[in-house]
């Protein structure tokens, strides 16, 4: 524990606590992440989106979301915003967590969405005819403004981002998946697939893809290495959509109905029935709740302890932030300019440590609203 600067936590038994020490003012903000698990399917024949919500990920209340035409494709940001793709009128649509729905973009098709870690939307947009390779890859910033993200791709599929800010594409006309770093260079990442239609990443960076064409879903590890992890023996109902929740469990949509897969792995179960067909599906960012105290560092004696305290059994990500340098903007005297937060466990084994926000593993993880506004302020993501 380094008591001159920064701060100590010591994780455990359903609480979590602080020790800082230094002459300065320092500002704990501890953010957790509630349980409940709000799904939002595409209703095709409807025409509108379905809210399916459960606070033990097996029973589900259903309600209408929102009406829009043919909800093929959703996507959520960290902020909560919900982008739907409404084929008919050729546009996306963005809901905000208050339910305020407004046209993103207009005169596009959509095949694909995906949203990066900075809230930027990447949209597939298919090729306009059978035999040219025009489809592209689309990024809209936040604010709507568009441009072409990759070109000379036929008939690109689903899209779906990894924790180290790659995308990832289903490009069904060479029965491969397609890898673009940020800058946009492009590697093939899997091939031999067969028709790869939607894709989500699990907690453990595996590829999951879904193949109407084989009516199965398929992992693909890190290292690209492909395994079968279902297969539908339905001659009638096709594979479609999928989407993992916070507790690594993996929602599908199959013909009319809703599957869950715990854990990522068969046998599905039947969580919801949507008549006329079941289409894209996205889950919720968890809902957040922030604790924070403001603390007048001091040594020795005077050290300064802050805690709160997690209830109940099931695992909860937290994240911990030491604000210190930002304060000043606050017109807080003193601020503590660069803090730094280790995190151990109830017997004081370490866990986490962290000086600079943005040099942690996990740091794009972090959702743009709660990352530190100076370089030099900690934050823990457990």
């Amino acid at each position: 524990m380094n008591l001159s600067k920064g701060a100590n936590c010591s994780y455990g038994c359903n609480s979590l606590k602080f020790a800082i020490a230094c002459l300065a003012t320092l500002f704990f903000s501890g953010i957790g992440y509630a349980q409940t698990t709000n799904l939002l399917v595409g209703a095709l024949k409807q025409d509108v989106v379905l809210e399916f919500s459960s606070t033990d990920g097996f029973t589900f209340t259903e309600s209408t979301f929102a009406a829009i035409s043919s909800p093929e494709t959703m996507v959520f940001d960290s902020s909560g915003n919900l982008f739907v793709s409404n084929n008919k009128a050729k546009s996306i649509k963005k809901i905000t967590p208050l339910g305020v729905k407004t046209t993103f973009a207009t005169d596009l098709d959509v095949d694909g969405m995906a949203v990066d870690a900075a809230g930027n939307l990447f949209v597939s947009r298919p090729s306009k005819n059978s035999n040219a390779s025009d489809g592209v890859i689309l990024k809209f910033t936040p604010d709507g403004k568009s441009s072409v993200f990759a070109s000379n791709v036929s008939h690109p599929k689903g899209l779906a981002f990894d924790s180290a800010g790659n995308l990832y594409l289903a490009y069904p006309d060479h029965d491969s998946i397609l890898k673009f770093i940020p800058n946009g260079q492009r590697t093939t990442f899997a091939s031999g697939i067969g028709h790869p239609f939607r894709l989500a990443f699990d907690l453990s960076g595996n590829l999951f893809l879904t193949d109407p064409a084989a009516n199965s879903i398929f992992e693909i590890s890190p290292s690209g290495v492909v395994s079968t992890i279902a297969t539908g023996t339905s001659t009638t109902s096709r594979v479609n959509d999928l989407a993992f929740d916070s507790n690594n469990n993996l929602f599908v949509t199959f013909g009319d109905s809703v599957e869950e897969l715990p854990d990522g792995a068969a046998p599905s179960v039947t969580i919801a029935a949507v008549p006329g067909g079941a289409g894209g599906i996205a889950i919720e960012p968890p809902v957040t709740t922030n604790l924070s105290t403001r603390v007048s560092v001091q040594g020795g004696n005077g050290v300064a302890i802050a805690g709160f305290i997690i209830s109940g059994s099931s695992p909860k990500q937290v994240l911990i932030k030491g604000i210190g340098a930002s304060l000043s903007a606050f017109a807080i005297a003193n601020p503590l300019q660069d803090p730094t937060l280790d995190l151990h466990d109830s017997t004081g084994n370490a866990i986490a440590t962290n000086d600079d926000w943005q040099t942690a593993t996990n740091a794009n993880q972090i959702p743009v609203a709660f990352q530190p506004a100076d370089s030099r302020e900690p934050a823990i993501l457990a």
